[in-house]
């Protein structure tokens, strides 16, 4: 199952976990090593035999044509080179030892399950008691979980009966994560209905993994294959490649079973085998956190699960099966359920195809994906997703940053949702659906109303809420004037305003700086701050940030240039100092002032006897109603009001 065909837009490449090759091929911790002799139709296997001398024993391997020779480690290589040139021996190579892949420990299930959307893929079906999951393993034992009754054709492989009594537990707690009941004890398999197929392969060893031969597993293959097991789970690998295995597993695909097979745990990306094999589909199965790894030229991996679950042993103990033994267990009792959830007549291949095809990416690589896979093997798509939404802060006429709660439901499955505005979508949401909400953020400066909507979509239909007008408001408030004017010349303390200001949210303040420094803040309208200059003169760089109640800010500037200069004066004709008067007397006087002169008067005895606005300044006072003696002075004022007088001179009339 590794080649996915390319046209498929949804199909996602497999990079996955897996195992370092030994250098050597391993053979089983015994007194005697075991070759796999493949031997051609109708050969007598004790003829086969006999060429290698007395003593050695043999049995056949059930459904295939094959025996299980065992010889003495020293004679390995030699009878090797006999049975290769033996006229009725197809092969001979020697047998793989297979390992259960998978440690004890403890947690909980329904995030892992969660995240590869088995709960969702049960929506459709929980199983089947006549689709029958094969477990070869160290067998099977009922427990409290999953009962005698729903354990079909067992098989002990190992001893040649049929007793499959698990001597291990780890065959038990992989059936358990399989297909245990929904029974309020334990925790519940994922095709909770579906039968299990005990098929002891493997044997119990004190302190390490269990292991096994490859002429028992293919024997048990094949005894899976002929009493019509659906899934043969192998939660199981080896690094030897073994063309006795590679011979079940075709044996296997011609009678319509999948082979789900773990990767094994041992980090690299050497070959595990059987989830290897290329000859037929097989589900070679890694897991997220350990274990085996896809080369870059090499795919032989076809996609990841999580494992770590928490299931009961063979004494209705709870356990935590981990490593792709559970990788592995997880995946065939989804292959379960997408058989049962598909089209009539449809072989295993398809569900096998739809599982790899649809693999989503979890923690960055292709991972189970059980509902997806459950849809594309042709489960009905059953009715569209119902959606409503909720337009967040509540109370807000307008908003800066649109946030959507989103609650939407569908039969099956929500795949992903949709924020939709003015009929573009501006947000996609994929997987399962969470607390988040929904987020879009217009373009700055952008202020209007416009439609939202939120679409809900299952794996072919698509839900919508009826659409919501809401007022955008990333602009600041904006006001018609400011005053000063820009260039206005002021003194003194004067008062800078704003008028004519709106804003779609509101306004909440308007603060002041003048050259940087803050003024003050005012928060009613009109708007308006005083404004000190003191006594200095200069450009003065007035900026009214206003803030609207949603955050947005707009700011105006104006410069103003204070005058707090006193203008220039003197006299240039008029009688001098203790002059004697008489009659009519004019004083011309000279005044100037950036600002501009309003007047100039003319003062006697600190009264103003005459006022000139046009320049040339004159300025005439008739004396004879005046004291004898007079103290005169001119005084100028420019616009602003900055005042300077010239110096008193005294005069005298005659």
């Amino acid at each position: 199952m590794r080649h996915i065909p390319s046209s498929l837009s949804t199909v996602l490449l497999a990079v996955g976990l897996g195992a370092l090759a030994p250098s050597a091929a391993q053979a089983a911790d015994t007194a005697t090593t075991r070759l796999d002799v493949g031997i051609e139709v109708g050969a007598d296997p004790a003829g086969v035999v006999a060429a290698l001398g007395d003593g050695v024993t043999y049995h056949r391997v059930d459904g295939l044509n094959a025996i299980a020779v065992d010889v003495p480690p020293s004679t390995r290589a030699a009878a090797l080179k006999t049975l290769t040139a033996h006229p009725d021996v197809r092969y001979a190579e020697v047998g793989a030892v297979l390992k259960a892949d998978g440690d004890p420990l403890d947690t909980t299930n329904a995030p892992k399950f969660e995240e590869m959307t088995v709960p969702e893929a049960r929506t459709w079906t929980t199983g089947r008691p006549d689709v029958l999951v094969a477990v070869l393993d160290t067998g099977v034992s009922p427990n409290p979980d999953l009962s005698a009754d729903r354990l079909v054709h067992p098989r002990d492989v190992v001893d040649g009966d049929d007793d499959a009594t698990d001597d291990d537990n780890h065959g038990t707690m992989v059936a358990n994560l399989i297909a245990a009941a929904d029974n309020g004890v334990g925790s519940t398999g994922v095709c909770s209905s579906c039968g299990i197929m005990p098929v002891r392969v493997l044997s119990h060893r004190d302190g390490a993994p269990a292991e096994g031969s490859s002429a028992d597993v293919a024997a048990g293959i094949v005894w899976a294959a002929d009493h019509g097991a659906k899934v043969i789970n192998l939660s199981m690998s080896t690094p030897t490649r073994s063309t006795l295995l590679e011979e079940a597993v075709e044996y296997a695909d011609g009678r319509d079973a999948l082979i789900v097979a773990a990767a094994g745990n041992d980090p690299g990306s050497h070959r595990r085998y059987p989830a290897a094999i290329d000859s037929v589909p097989v589900l070679g199965v890694g897991t997220f956190t350990m274990g085996a790894t896809n080369a870059p030229d090499d795919e032989w991996i076809t996609l990841k699960a999580h494992s770590g679950f928490t299931v009961l042993d063979a004494s209705g103990t709870p356990r935590r099966l981990e490593g792709t033994s559970g990788s592995a267990a997880v995946t065939s009792g989804v292959a379960a359920l997408v058989h049962i959830g598909g089209q009539d007549g449809v072989p295993m291949r398809s569900a096998g195809w739809a599982i790899a095809a649809y693999a989503q990416q979890i923690h960055g690589f292709p991972g189970l994906h059980a509902a997806w896979a459950m849809f594309a093997n042709g489960a009905p798509n059953g009715e569209q997703p119902t959606v409503s939404f909720e337009v967040l802060p509540q109370g807000q006429t307008a908003h800066r940053t649109l946030s959507v709660r989103p609650a939407a439901s569908d039969d099956h499955m929500v795949t992903y949702l949709q924020l939709v505005v003015d009929g573009k979508v501006v947000q996609e949401r994929y997987g399962r659906l969470t607390n988040e909400p929904l987020r879009w953020t217009p373009p700055a400066g952008f202020s209007g109303t416009l439609p939202v909507e939120v679409w809900a979509n299952d794996f072919a239909d698509t839900g919508r809420a009826p659409a919501v007008k809401v007022t955008f408001d990333n602009a600041g408030p904006v006001a018609t004037s400011v005053t000063p004017a820009q260039n206005t010349r002021v003194r003194g303390t004067f008062t800078s305003a704003l008028s004519g200001v709106t804003d779609k949210a509101g306004v909440a303040k308007a603060e002041l700086t003048a050259n940087g420094k803050v003024v003050g803040t005012d928060t009613t309208a009109p708007y308006s701050l005083a404004v000190k200059t003191g006594t200095t003169s200069g450009n003065v760089k007035l900026v009214w940030k206003l803030t609207d109640r949603l955050g947005n800010t707009r700011s105006y500037t104006r410069t103003v240039i204070a005058d707090n200069t006193a203008p220039t004066v003197s006299i240039t004709k008029a009688p001098k100092n203790k002059a004697k008067v008489k009659g009519t007397v004019k004083v011309y006087a000279k005044a100037t002032d950036a600002s501009g002169i309003a007047r100039v008067e003319l003062l006697v005895d600190g009264k103003v006897v005459a006022t000139d606005r046009t320049t040339a300044y004159v300025l005439s006072v008739n004396v004879a109603k005046q004291k004898k003696t007079m103290k005169v002075q001119v005084r100028a004022y420019d616009k602003l009001g900055n005042v300077k007088s010239t110096s008193t001179r005294t005069w005298y009339r005659k």
